[in-house]
């Protein structure tokens, strides 16, 4: 087979594996996706694979609902490196203000990709159908993966509820993901307010990141914000942030927020008339306001 053909091949097996592994609760697959210094960058908790693996473990055992869907998958190979980019839906599935709501929130993984060698001594430890390689001896693995977040809507579970949103809430987060971000702030984690949209400048950085990783330049880790700082930190239902932004969940009062560097801190939530989504046969105005 051809090599470039066979690397393809190889990281889109990465990417599927990491679906399936996360989704069935299979952590030692999981684990195998990532190098051991890989990052993750989600709306909910950025930071190292090892203590992402573990709070996602300890979501998944609490009930925590978040699915993952594959679509087409475009990889680069540059060498050793290579970017990968998948057409995704996250789903996650949550009771917001006492409805049970659906979020589907369509994008792409956008996957910093290495093929790296392991030391003699080392594959012996390697699973031959570890994925990405072969026979432990060098893989393709994930080194840093950042979600693109393109458009998102929210569904009652039941087509006949309805379910009151707050605007202001709602409208503090970029378009690509808001309604994700509304249920996730609503569960209780600290939602990351800036992720890369479809256009803006902040995927236009990603994709200069993405073009220098290929070119051979090292990747610096991004600044962990503040968020859930360990596995019983996910599933909560304390009071949350949302960089500047005070959230009263419940009643209960949010202590005074931290914004991460380079997102201001002057935003403000004051009280309007709610927003009313409802279900409707219209797929691309389904969370429309509706006046009450």
């Amino acid at each position: 087979m051809d090599r470039h053909l066979a690397d393809r091949i190889a990281i889109r097996d990465v990417v599927e594996t990491w679906v399936i592994a996360r989704d069935s609760g299979d952590w030692e697959t999981f684990r195998g996706t990532w190098h051991d210094d890989g990052y993750m960058m989600a709306t909910w908790w950025q930071g190292p694979a090892e203590e992402f693996t573990e709070v996602s473990r300890a979501g998944w055992e609490r009930g925590v609902n978040i699915m993952h869907f594959l679509g087409g998958c475009r990889v680069t190979v540059a060498g050793d490196r290579a970017i990968a980019q998948t057409k995704m839906t996250i789903m996650q599935r949550g009771v917001l203000h006492g409805v049970r709501c659906d979020v589907a929130c369509t994008g792409r993984f956008y996957d910093f990709f290495e093929r790296r060698h392991q030391p003699a001594e080392q594959r012996g430890a390697q699973p031959a159908d570890r994925p990405g390689g072969e026979s432990g001896e060098s893989r393709w693995a994930i080194v840093l993966r950042q979600p693109i977040y393109e458009k998102d809507r929210l569904d009652p579970v039941d087509p006949a509820a309805t379910v009151t949103l707050d605007p202001d809430l709602l409208n503090a987060f970029p378009e690509g993901y808001r309604h994700l971000a509304y249920l996730q702030t609503h569960l209780g984690f600290a939602v990351k307010p800036d992720m890369p949209g479809l256009r803006g400048p902040e995927v236009q950085r990603l994709y200069a990141r993405g073009a220098a990783w290929l070119d051979g330049e090292p990747i610096a880790s991004p600044a962990r914000p503040a968020g859930p700082e360990s596995a019983e930190a996910f599933g909560a239902r304390e009071p949350v942030q949302a960089a500047g932004i005070a959230v009263t969940v419940k009643g209960a009062a949010m202590t005074e927020p931290t914004s991460p560097p380079g997102v201001p801190t002057d935003l403000s939530i004051t009280a309007r008339p709610p927003t009313t989504t409802t279900s409707s046969p219209d797929a691309d105005d389904h969370t429309r306001p509706v006046t009450p």
